[in-house]
């Protein structure tokens, strides 16, 4: 039996011409230049002749991105989006400065910035800019308190967001240096190769290629911002701006992975490669 559509309590303008249909069957109702100029995608689509254009996300998620496109009203991480998001958080009405107020736990902070994410990665995927930019802006302040997953998301905006990269390594540590490990670095150019909206195009045999890449290009950053280290390995001082500055300029020379020629490691090598053995070593 085919569910019969509803319409968003906030978006049915009857003198709308275009119709957004969530995948739970909400439907949406906006002006075209609402959307053309939201979209580049959604452009084509008005521009091909279609007038019910049918969005792959639940309804609370398209709201939130609608909100920030029109300007109806301030968007908010609540209870439906995190469901729909399929996390689970009780109470949750937030602002982007709710999340920053230090009111909520680390636990439902750190879960909540997740949701973020995942909501920063669904409008790449339709390309709406204007919400790209309103969630990345709003995620600057976790690098204080999360700097190594905003560090691991900057890394896989295409382009790199050298903004976020600079905010999140200005608060590194040597702790957060540890967690930054060969699977760290594997984990990115898996998912950089699995996501088809970076336009990486990163082959099977490139994974390893940039992952070495972007490693290499940290731990060499990592050594420029040494200040000094004494007879003890842990005495020592860095300077994290100088980091943030030679890694974004490492990653500004880094070819795309399709361009990057074969190292001398294969996927099946048990052993790590020396340019990585040597720019771990007292780093």
């Amino acid at each position: 039996m085919q569910r019969q559509s509803q319409t968003n309590a906030d978006y049915k303008d009857s003198e709308a011409n275009i119709v957004l249909r969530s995948s739970d069957g909400v439907e949406f109702r906006l002006h075209d230049f609402d959307l053309n100029a939201a979209s580049p995608i959604l452009r084509e689509k008005i521009e091909s002749g279609e007038v019910q254009i049918a969005i792959d996300v639940k309804a609370p998620i398209v709201r939130f991105l609608l909100d920030i496109v029109t300007h109806k009203r301030p968007p908010r991480l609540d209870n439906t989006i995190m469901k729909a998001l399929n996390f689970t958080e009780a109470n949750v009405n937030d602002s982007f400065h709710d999340l920053f107020s230090g009111s909520s736990s680390d636990q439902s902070k750190d879960r909540r910035m997740r949701a973020y994410f995942c909501l920063d990665d669904i409008a790449n995927t339709w390309k709406i800019h204007s919400v790209t930019l309103f969630i990345r802006q709003g995620i600057t302040p976790f690098a204080r308190s999360n700097p190594v997953d905003v560090f691991e998301f900057a890394l896989l905006c295409r382009p790199i967001d050298e903004g976020l990269v600079s905010a999140s390594l200005r608060h590194f540590s040597d702790a957060s240096i540890n967690k930054c490990d060969p699977q760290f670095w594997q984990n990115i150019a898996l998912k950089a190769r699995n996501n088809s909206r970076k336009n990486m195009l990163i082959r099977d045999t490139e994974v390893l290629d940039y992952q070495i890449e972007l490693e290499t290009a940290f731990f060499r950053a990592i050594r420029k911002g040494q200040v000094g280290i004494g007879k003890e390995r842990g005495d020592r001082s860095r300077d994290w701006d100088a980091v943030a500055v030679s890694f974004s300029l490492s990653m500004k020379a880094l070819r795309l992975p399709a361009q990057l020629e074969q190292t001398t490691d294969t996927e099946d090598s048990p052993t790590p490669s020396p340019i990585r053995s040597a720019l771990r070593r007292d780093y």
